[in-house]
């Protein structure tokens, strides 16, 4: 993340109340991180913190900055790894003016290794980045009831991603969490960008090309025509562009999908292999391997049809299984790619996301589900076959190529 400019720092500053100065830079940082923060350098965390306070003090008038600081009590950051953004916060204002109570806030932004700490809490969490609040207000929030009904107008405002409490989610399911007492969690997508901004951007490529071809060409009328043409071919293509954007796993979707594995995974009678419990078996044997975890899940989850499996054929280089071709077929459920390289490469260039199914090949092929990182920075995953739990680290497989790697584009239909 680029740092905000000399001028952007300056109105900021200016809106706190404070000179963009070393004095000044002293000041916010005495005020809100730790002791041994404080230099009066402008670098990356000056930067997180100054537009933090901003945003909330423009766009949160009932908070305050310092409840949204990350738990971990200095242990781990300076209080604030990243900032919560406009967005949520205009979010968590709206929840506020309409239900008229106090809020109190019980988890804003997190650091990774606070995150990985806590039960519940996933990988990718919208609290890492800004976009999620976790809250607590009497009389909306304490009772199942009461949350129900929160969740159903909460549920209704503009860029809601997914809202939880102990007992129901915003799809309306019995959710289990018990960790989450008598709070709620909510959070916020990134605002899409606007057609005024891109107007905005054709406007001034178009005016640039314009001056150029009037120098140029004859008749100013001329020229406008052509300019007119090229952008309403330009808009034409953007609007095709946008329809073929592909929308993968929101946050809520994710933690749908793990909770179909982890199911699964619960549904094991022994240490090394699992009956297959529920209404259909992932292939025709009574007990199964690997291959039964996500594809049973995936029923589950209405994605593949019953009594579907497939997996990563390492003799015959591709997906195999009796819904191999259903997998490739539906591209509106499934990206599947072949990227044959290294675990630990495919982490590294951001290509490999928690949800993917992932295929090894020889030597001992084997199927998992990557779930992420853990606090010591190792992959962790979801698999049957396996003695030690859902969430297992294979440090082994670091430098294993991943052959095959199948990534959901929505959990249901």
């Amino acid at each position: 993340m680029a740092l905000l400019t000399k001028e952007q720092r300056k109105r900021r500053f200016k809106y706190l109340g404070l000179e963009y100065n070393t004095e000044g830079i002293k000041a916010l940082q005495k005020k809100y991180m730790r002791k041994k923060d404080v230099d009066g350098k402008y670098g990356e965390d000056t930067d997180k913190v100054l537009r933090h306070v901003y945003n909330v003090k423009k766009y949160a008038k009932n908070f305050s900055p310092e409840e949204f600081k990350c738990e971990c009590g200095g242990k781990y950051c300076t209080g604030y790894p990243s900032y919560m953004k406009k967005v949520e916060l205009e979010h968590l204002q709206s929840i506020r003016a309409h239900f008229g109570k106090p809020m109190t806030v019980t988890c804003g932004l997190r650091c990774k290794p606070y995150n990985n700490s806590l039960r519940g809490s996933i990988q990718n969490s919208k609290h890492l980045s800004g976009y999620a609040c976790d809250f607590y207000m009497a009389g909306v929030t304490d009772t199942l009831a009461n949350r129900k009904k929160a969740i159903k107008w909460i549920k209704k405002l503009p860029n809601h991603n997914y809202t939880y409490g102990n007992g129901i989610n915003s799809y309306g399911a019995s959710l289990a969490a018990g960790y989450m007492g008598n709070a709620l969690h909510t959070d916020t997508n990134k605002p899409p960008k606007t057609t005024k901004t891109a107007a905005k951007k054709t406007t001034t490529k178009k005016t640039a090309a314009k001056k150029t071809t009037v120098k140029k060409a004859t008749t100013k009328k001329v020229t406008t025509t052509k300019a007119t043409t090229k952008a309403t071919k330009k808009t034409t293509t953007a609007k095709k562009t946008n329809k073929k954007v592909t929308q993968y796993l929101t946050q809520a979707e994710l933690n749908k999908w793990f909770a179909a594995l982890e199911k699964q995974y619960k549904n094991a009678k022994n240490s090394r292999y699992v009956w297959v419990e529920g209404p259909t078996y992932a292939n025709s044997k009574s007990r199964s391997t690997c291959i039964a975890e996500h594809s049973v899940a995936l029923q589950l989850l209405g994605l593949l049809p019953k009594g579907g499996y497939f997996y990563y054929h390492p003799t015959k280089k591709k997906i195999s299984g009796n819904k191999a071709a259903y997998v490739k077929k539906h591209t509106e459920l499934f990206k599947l790619s072949y990227p044959h390289k290294k675990l630990k490469t495919l982490i590294k260039q951001g290509k490999l996301q928690p949800g993917d199914i992932v295929g090894f090949g020889n030597p001992g092929y084997h199927s998992m589900v990557y779930l992420g990182l853990n606090s010591k920075g190792k992959p962790i995953f979801a698999t049957l076959g396996h003695r030690k739990g859902f969430k297992i680290t294979y440090s082994s497989y670091a430098n294993r190529k991943v052959d095959m790697i199948v990534r959901l584009k929505k959990v249901s239909k």
